[in-house]
């Protein structure tokens, strides 16, 4: 009974800490996500050059047109994590489509539920109105959020999803050419 008393009270101790580092983690990969995004939609061909942003390496795909350009930054480590940048640019005749996203994942490594009473108050707490909770889509654990005001200069709205284990940040814009 004791032993069990303990392996009980270790799984609640380990549990906590895993919260408590996935919070960490979250407000990391915000960060990264709101300074490497902001470049992108700003100026992608400038973010392809390397001109700002992390050091990490950038790969372009672009289509036999060259209108439709696809860049992948990072899989690199984020506390021995998975982290990487996702962006697509459509070029059409008047104006581009512009996206950002960025995934940090390590499956199973927190439970959403618990992350999610964290970050929304976080992230309210720093004046943006937030928006959604749990949404039965991939499996019981999917919360997704919108996320408004934290693109002040261009009313953008951002997503946010949290997946057994994924955080999942997204971000788009349309500019005139």
């Amino acid at each position: 009974m004791r032993l069990l008393t303990l392996s009980f009270l270790f799984m609640i101790l380990s549990t906590n800490t895993a919260n408590a580092n996935s919070f960490e983690t979250f407000k990391k990969t915000w960060k990264f996500f709101k300074e490497e995004c902001q470049l992108v939609l700003k100026n992608p061909y400038s973010y392809i050059k390397g001109e700002g942003g992390s050091d990490e390496k950038i790969t372009v795909k672009i289509s036999e047109d060259k209108k439709v350009y696809v860049i992948n930054k990072g899989k690199g480590k984020l506390n021995n994590q998975v982290r990487y940048l996702e962006a697509f640019i459509d070029i059409y005749t008047d104006r581009e489509f512009r996206s950002c996203s960025v995934y940090y994942s390590k499956w199973k490594s927190f439970v959403s539920k618990e992350l999610a009473k964290k970050i929304v108050p976080w992230l309210s707490e720093q004046g943006f109105e937030v928006v959604g909770g749990y949404v039965p889509m991939y499996d019981k654990s999917t919360h997704q959020f919108g996320v408004f005001s934290a693109w002040p200069d261009k009313h953008l709205p951002i997503r946010i999803r949290l997946i057994a284990g994924e955080m999942q940040f997204f971000i788009e814009d349309v500019v005139g050419r």
